[in-house]
């Protein structure tokens, strides 16, 4: 990669957006510029910059940073039950950042703003962790986040980072030490779309459940984050009262992409219609699957294998089944891979709130491909950005996803196979007909 005099991004693929650069910049000459796409890169000006290479030495692109083997492998589950029906899926990331509240510390995490995108946040109380829970399939903003976990580490206070493993890292280069009382927690990484394509969904799925006039049904909402305002996404006399891209009334294998949305009559009372369709019928979570508006760095990330430097690796625990089938109620379990000491002693302080189990990393990580490897650029993509997709959104996913070729349709229908049958069935069976 070749760099002059500061941050120069000079293909998309080199700037994953974590935007340390601009916090790190003591001239403050640095913005973030979106793209077509939607996703941001970094802009200098060149009158105010002062040649200090900062930015560079804070940048996770430019950082080779070791792979590392996890001290443990397990499967763990929050025993508060309904927590964990909130979350996307054992709870572990609640269970820790109710720990960290409690040692008068601060919680940093993705969160929906009031017009309904997702930026970096921070709560000081148990209640606001709510906020956090639930995958956000989305690019979060970063803001500011990095500068204020360091002001909150200067008060000596405890500070939970949660985040994708390319921000957890720049947060570490950022730091540029280690500090006690600093957990980082990041997650298995498929790759993050944009703010701009999600609300072309977003609009699109609004507009034809309101046009269908479906018959409005209440129902009851568990509190997964706060209710923001109406904004220009919802037609007039409706409000858009939630997301779930990970919702788990229809179990965890077959979570479902939900919206809830509320007619609101002459008289303000409000009738809420909860939408759910299984995730393999959202043309939104089709498009992911597919790589087809995934950013470009996520093509070629800085932070895969364990290389992040984080403190704890969260993923669900597909396949629990099969090696621990007493965890498994279809309520969520994770599989948390713990890399330092001090995550490992916080977590046996939480003995009496989590169940776990050891498990055999290699088994339990073989069809989380995403670890290991970065996801392929789908052959599509640019047919996608140069389509009317904000005004036809899932005709144009569905048509680019019709084409895809026979095998891979076939290795996502065994990835679909392998998360709600079982690991060792599904391989019983393929070696029989082999």
């Amino acid at each position: 990669i070749l760099w002059i005099k500061m941050i120069d991004v000079l293909e998309n693929k080199f700037c994953c957006g974590c935007t340390a650069c601009v916090q790190t910049c003591p001239k403050q000459c640095i913005n973030m510029v979106n793209d077509g796409e939607g996703f941001s890169y970094p802009s200098v000006d060149l009158d105010l910059c002062i040649d200090c290479h900062l930015c560079e030495k804070v940048c996770p692109m430019l950082k080779t940073t070791e792979q590392s083997s996890p001290l443990s492998v397990e499967a763990m589950r929050f025993m508060d039950t309904q927590k964990r029906i909130e979350s996307s899926s054992g709870g572990i990331f609640t269970v820790v950042a109710e720990e960290i509240i409690r040692r008068k510390g601060v919680v940093f995490g993705a969160a929906w703003t009031d017009d309904w995108r997702v930026e970096h946040r921070y709560c000081e109380n148990i209640e606001g962790i709510a906020q956090f829970r639930g995958s956000k399939y989305v690019q979060s903003s970063i803001g500011n986040a990095y500068v204020k976990v360091l002001d909150f580490l200067r008060q000596d206070r405890w500070v939970l980072f949660s985040g994708t493993p390319c921000q957890c890292k720049a947060l570490k280069l950022f730091l540029k030490k280690d500090y006690e009382k600093l957990l980082t927690v990041d997650f298995i990484c498929h790759g993050v779309p944009s703010h701009k394509v999600f609300r072309a969904y977003l609009k699109e799925e609004i507009k034809n459940y309101v046009r269908k006039d479906i018959e409005k049904n209440s129902v009851l909402l568990h509190p997964i984050h706060q209710i923001p305002e109406p904004d220009a996404l919802v037609p007039s006399g409706w409000r858009l009262k939630g997301i779930w891209f990970r919702d788990k009334r229809r179990g965890w294998k077959k979570y479902s992409f939900a919206l809830a949305l509320a007619e609101v009559s002459t008289d303000g009372e409000q009738n809420t219609v909860l939408l759910s369709p299984i995730f393999l019928n959202s043309s939104y979570m089709k498009g992911f699957g597919a790589n087809i508006y995934l950013r470009p760095s996520c093509h070629n990330c800085p932070a895969r294998s364990f290389s992040s430097g984080s403190d704890i690796t969260l993923a669900d625990y597909w396949g629990i089944e099969e090696q621990h089938p007493e965890m498994d109620d279809d309520k969520g379990t994770s599989l948390v891979a713990v890399h330092t000491e001090k995550a490992s002693k916080l977590l046996n302080d939480l003995n009496d709130s989590i169940e776990r189990k050891s498990v055999n990393a290699t088994d339990a990580y073989k069809i989380q491909i995403c670890l290991n490897r970065n996801m392929p650029i789908n052959r599509y993509r640019e047919e996608f950005w140069a389509s009317d997709y904000e005004n036809n959104f899932s005709n144009v996913v569905n048509r680019i996803c019709k084409r895809r070729t026979i095998g891979q349709r076939i290795i996502n229908s065994i990835k679909f196979v392998l998360r709600t049958i079982g690991v060792k069935r599904v391989y019983k069976y393929i070696k029989n007909k082999l």
